[in-house]
């Protein structure tokens, strides 16, 4: 599990015996652990609410492509955590929301609630406990697990809705060539994008259905998500300007 999640490189499953004094604060440098990562997974359901300021494209990979945010012009670039680790814009990434928890899958039982024990939003002294004086979950590890579960369950919503866009062949590589105001270009590698020629040649049924589903809307939403690499421009010269 751990070499399959950005941004946590060794999740262990929460357990009251070991963790029983853990607490959950803000941490001082708040998104500063996802300063790292030019990209982050994105979920179908929220690509509508957040095309408008972060850009959405798909990774290419098996058994089907990833959606992603992108939110920064090169690796290790982050340009939407700003100093202090403070995050500068209006739509955080459930991805993000849910750190420093994650649901862990098992062969055998339910999924079980783990965490990322180099978080520096946990802490032995200060913040909201996670578990009672008698090691039963608190209302914050309750909330958390709920969150968890509910990206879960999103996650796979997402993944059928990739299966059935890859069935259909509704993805196209695209070249994105970003211009910044100083008139420089930065050229990213090939994405996967919304082939809008291959939509309008489906049958009117398939149409519907996608529609039906929502995922007319988010593959529309994905579409016009991709002007905001000007907006990341923008701030990538912005953030150069005031280091000079």
């Amino acid at each position: 599990m751990a070499a399959q999640l950005l941004l946590y490189p060794s999740p262990v499953p929460l357990d009251s015996s070991i963790h029983r004094d853990l607490r959950l604060r803000v941490p001082a440098d708040g998104f500063g652990y996802a300063a790292v990562t030019h990209v982050l997974p994105a979920l179908a359901e929220e690509f509508a609410i957040a095309a408008a300021e972060l850009p959405i494209v798909f990774l290419p990979a098996e058994p089907r492509p990833v959606p992603v945010f992108v939110v920064g012009l090169s690796a290790g670039e982050n340009l939407m955590v700003g100093p202090g680790g403070v995050w500068d814009g209006r739509y955080i990434p459930a991805y993000l929301r849910r750190y420093p928890f994650v649901l862990g899958e098992r062969a055998e039982g339910a999924p079980v609630l783990c965490i990322e024990p180099t978080s520096r939003a946990l802490d032995a002294t200060e913040g909201e406990r996670l578990f009672e004086p008698d090691a039963r979950p608190t209302a914050t590890t309750l909330h958390a697990l709920k969150f968890a579960e509910d990206y879960l369950a999103a996650a796979r919503r997402t993944d059928t809705f990739m299966d059935r866009v890859l069935a259909l062949g509704l993805l196209r590589p695209v070249q994105i060539d970003v211009r910044g105001p100083d008139g420089g270009t930065t050229r990213l590698d090939p994405f996967l994008s919304l082939d809008e020629t291959k939509l309008a040649a489906l049958a009117d049924a398939a149409v519907i259905e996608l529609f039906r589903s929502g995922a007319l809307a988010a593959l529309y939403a994905q579409a016009t998500s991709l002007r905001q690499f000007d907006a990341l421009a923008i701030r990538r010269a912005r953030r150069r300007a005031g280091a000079a």
